[in-house]
């Protein structure tokens, strides 16, 4: 596990800026994370369901669920594309 970095400043700690910019991009990405996980989840379970009744017509309810896997995936490949465009990673570049 990361190991938070301290400052001391006239006698007090704090946490470095640019851990918590990374703290924050990480519960960010985090969000994006479970939503693809809960819908592939949904997918498989759907799949299992197909299996266990024998009926290959329950596939059909699958897409739906794909159109939402490609929504997601398109919402966290923006996001990402938009801090990646922003810098982020410039000003902790800056202080090494």
């Amino acid at each position: 596990m990361e190991r938070l970095t301290f400052e001391v400043h006239d006698g007090g700690m704090f946490v470095k800026e640019s851990d918590v910019k990374t703290y924050i991009l990480h519960d960010i990405a985090l969000d994006y994370d479970l939503d693809i996980q809960i819908t592939t989840d949904k997918i498989s379970e759907r799949r299992e369901k197909m299996f266990k009744e024998k009926d290959a017509g329950k596939l059909k309810s699958i897409v739906p669920l794909l159109d939402d896997l490609i929504y997601e995936a398109g919402q966290y490949k923006e996001w990402i594309e938009q801090m990646t465009d922003a810098n982020i990673d410039s000003e902790d570049e800056k202080r090494k």
